[in-house]
């Protein structure tokens, strides 16, 4: 019998603190996509590893590696055949504010690209409101 350790969820914990990604220090630490890593000041985000919002995020599932300051994720086997049902995740850039005119409700990370209606209903147009109190270009 193997007298390794076993993943279960009360034995899997995350260190996210300042000091950046969690430790290394006991055996291999396996993620999965989407699993934040920790802070990303002070690291370079290597394979399969995306740097997001300050944070290190995991694109890949496999054995998190640190070498240096580059953190990076060794995937567990070669190649992915996607099958029906598998649940794909992933980022997608947009403007997250629900109250701009090119809101993207999919979106899950704001890439600073939201604009407001201008003065003539134009989504990021530039009419304004002249001195007279009309709207013109």
């Amino acid at each position: 019998m193997n007298s390794g350790p076993v993943a279960r969820l009360d034995n899997m914990t995350k260190k996210n603190g300042a000091a950046g990604p969690r430790e290394n220090n006991r055996g291999q630490t396996l993620v999965v996509p989407g699993e934040d890593l920790g802070d990303s000041e002070g690291f370079e985000a290597g394979h399969g590893v995306m740097a997001i919002s300050g944070r290190l995020k995991a694109v890949k599932q496999g054995r998190l590696r640190e070498k240096g300051r580059s953190i990076s994720v060794e995937p567990t086997h070669t190649r992915y055949i996607p099958r029906p049902g598998d649940l794909v995740i992933g980022y997608i850039e947009g403007c997250t504010d629900s109250n701009a005119c090119n809101y993207n409700p999919d979106a899950n990370i704001d890439d600073g690209s939201c604009l407001e209606n201008d003065c003539a209903g134009e989504c990021g147009g530039d009419d304004t409101i002249d001195d007279c109190g009309d709207c013109s270009d």
